[in-house]
Protein backbone atom coordinates (compact mmCIF):
# COMPACT_ATOMS: atom_id res chain seq x y z
CA UNK A 1 0.00 0.00 0.00
CA UNK A 2 1.44 3.62 -1.09
CA UNK A 3 0.22 6.40 0.37
CA UNK A 4 1.26 10.06 -0.23
CA UNK A 5 0.95 12.95 1.99
CA UNK A 6 1.08 16.47 0.66
CA UNK A 7 -0.25 20.17 1.23
CA UNK A 8 -3.10 22.36 -0.48
CA UNK A 9 -2.97 25.92 -0.20
CA UNK A 10 -1.81 27.44 3.51
CA UNK A 11 -3.84 25.26 5.79
CA UNK A 12 -5.06 21.82 4.65
CA UNK A 13 -2.71 18.58 4.39
CA UNK A 14 -4.09 15.83 1.92
CA UNK A 15 -2.94 12.23 1.75
CA UNK A 16 -4.18 9.41 -0.83
CA UNK A 17 -3.93 5.55 -0.75
CA UNK A 18 -2.88 3.89 -4.01
CA UNK A 19 -2.92 -0.09 -3.92
CA UNK A 20 -6.60 -1.07 -3.87
CA UNK A 21 -6.94 -1.07 -0.27
CA UNK A 22 -9.65 1.41 1.36
CA UNK A 23 -8.42 2.85 4.71
CA UNK A 24 -10.13 5.15 7.43
CA UNK A 25 -11.34 7.96 5.63
CA UNK A 26 -11.70 6.29 2.23
CA UNK A 27 -8.84 6.94 -0.51
CA UNK A 28 -8.17 10.12 -0.22
CA UNK A 29 -9.05 12.80 2.62
CA UNK A 30 -7.98 16.26 4.23
CA UNK A 31 -7.83 17.79 7.62
CA UNK A 32 -7.79 21.23 7.91
CA UNK A 33 -4.23 22.66 10.30
CA UNK A 34 -6.88 25.11 11.89
CA UNK A 35 -8.77 22.63 13.51
CA UNK A 36 -5.63 20.47 14.87
CA UNK A 37 -5.65 23.33 17.85
CA UNK A 38 -3.42 26.46 18.44
CA UNK A 39 -0.55 25.81 16.42
CA UNK A 40 -2.13 26.82 12.72
CA UNK A 41 0.69 25.56 10.70
CA UNK A 42 1.91 22.51 11.73
CA UNK A 43 -0.53 18.96 12.01
CA UNK A 44 0.18 15.38 13.46
CA UNK A 45 -1.25 11.83 11.89
CA UNK A 46 -0.73 8.66 12.94
CA UNK A 47 0.14 5.85 10.28
CA UNK A 48 -0.80 2.59 11.90
CA UNK A 49 -1.55 -1.11 10.88
CA UNK A 50 -5.07 -2.05 11.75
CA UNK A 51 -4.42 -3.60 15.28
CA UNK A 52 -1.75 -0.90 16.54
CA UNK A 53 1.24 -3.59 16.44
CA UNK A 54 3.25 -1.15 13.50
CA UNK A 55 3.18 2.74 12.94
CA UNK A 56 4.87 6.50 12.83
CA UNK A 57 3.43 9.67 13.09
CA UNK A 58 3.85 11.94 10.13
CA UNK A 59 4.37 15.60 11.15
CA UNK A 60 3.02 18.39 8.02
CA UNK A 61 4.77 21.66 8.77
CA UNK A 62 3.88 24.95 6.74
CA UNK A 63 6.30 27.48 6.82
CA UNK A 64 4.93 29.39 3.77
CA UNK A 65 5.75 25.71 2.27
CA UNK A 66 4.77 22.38 3.05
CA UNK A 67 7.40 20.05 4.58
CA UNK A 68 7.13 16.70 6.40
CA UNK A 69 8.83 14.68 9.19
CA UNK A 70 8.23 11.25 10.36
CA UNK A 71 8.65 10.06 13.79
CA UNK A 72 7.70 7.71 16.30
CA UNK A 73 4.55 7.00 17.76
CA UNK A 74 5.51 6.83 21.60
CA UNK A 75 8.64 6.29 23.32
CA UNK A 76 10.46 2.81 22.86
CA UNK A 77 8.60 1.85 19.87
CA UNK A 78 10.28 1.34 16.91
CA UNK A 79 9.56 2.70 13.58
CA UNK A 80 8.13 0.53 11.18
CA UNK A 81 10.38 -1.00 8.24
CA UNK A 82 8.46 0.74 5.93
CA UNK A 83 10.17 2.51 2.75
CA UNK A 84 9.77 6.07 2.81
CA UNK A 85 10.41 8.82 0.17
CA UNK A 86 10.05 12.57 -0.18
CA UNK A 87 9.69 14.17 -3.47
CA UNK A 88 7.97 17.56 -4.90
CA UNK A 89 4.09 17.38 -5.00
CA UNK A 90 3.93 21.00 -6.53
CA UNK A 91 5.31 24.29 -6.03
CA UNK A 92 4.91 24.90 -2.73
CA UNK A 93 4.72 21.72 -1.26
CA UNK A 94 6.68 18.36 -0.78
CA UNK A 95 5.16 14.96 -0.65
CA UNK A 96 5.92 12.01 1.61
CA UNK A 97 5.13 8.64 0.19
CA UNK A 98 5.18 5.81 2.22
CA UNK A 99 5.33 2.17 1.12
CA UNK A 100 4.14 -0.32 3.65
CA UNK A 101 4.02 -3.50 1.57
CA UNK A 102 1.13 -5.77 2.20
CA UNK A 103 0.02 -4.25 5.51
CA UNK A 104 -3.24 -2.34 5.91
CA UNK A 105 -3.24 0.46 7.65
CA UNK A 106 -5.47 3.62 9.08
CA UNK A 107 -4.85 7.74 8.95
CA UNK A 108 -5.95 9.40 12.47
CA UNK A 109 -5.36 12.98 13.06
CA UNK A 110 -3.57 14.06 16.29
CA UNK A 111 -6.23 17.01 17.96
CA UNK A 112 -3.99 18.52 20.35
CA UNK A 113 -5.81 20.33 23.26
Amino acid sequence: MLIEFYGSSDDNVCWRVNGGHKIKGGREDAVGCYQSGRDLHHCTMVVSTIGGTNGLKVHAIFDGCWSFAVGQVEEDCRLPDWSLRIDQEHGYSTRLVINTGDEPVTVTQVVKP
